[in-house]
């Protein structure tokens, strides 16, 4: 009985103290709504997101790099990045915004503003105040050509 007291007790406090700072990256799996990373060991983790992290959920079969404290319930995410997109190409996540008649993403990675063309600007002008996910390359300075997109809402 005290033995397991003492058990209990103590995995309450390593629970509570946060457990182990964690690095690792992934490819995002979703199981019954549950955003889990397939590691390179093959490991499956889940991921414990929060407000800032909830854009994760949407990210299945992407790649991505995770910063958090992992526990036995899965590891928290305290930050992440998309380094490529599907198709093995540059990407761009974070809200998109209205600039005067410009739309564009604020990139959360480097938080600069990058401007869509016009004609992905048209195409996702629908999402503003999304975060979304854009993969394409840099057509000039802090412009980008949109090959790929992803909404990352419910």
């Amino acid at each position: 009985m005290c033995l397991t007291m003492l058990r209990m007790l103590l995995s309450f406090i390593f629970l509570v103290s946060g457990g182990c700072v964690a690095h690792t990256q992934g490819l995002v799996r979703l199981d019954e709504g549950a955003a889990l990373l397939l590691e390179p060991q093959g490991k499956l983790t889940r991921l414990r997101l929060g407000q800032d992290s909830a854009p994760l959920q949407h990210l299945e079969g992407h790649l991505a790099d995770v910063d958090g404290v992992r526990s036995p319930l899965g590891l928290w995410v305290v930050d992440w990045k998309v380094p490529q997109g599907l198709h093995g190409m540059e990407v761009w996540v974070g809200p998109l915004g209205e600039l005067g008649v410009q739309v564009g993403v604020q990139d959360r990675n480097s938080g600069a503003w990058y401007e869509l063309l016009p004609d992905s600007a048209s195409l996702l002008r629908p999402y503003v105040g999304e975060v979304v996910l854009v993969e394409g390359y840099v057509e000039g300075p802090h412009q980008i050509r949109v090959l790929s997109y992803r909404v990352l809402a419910p």
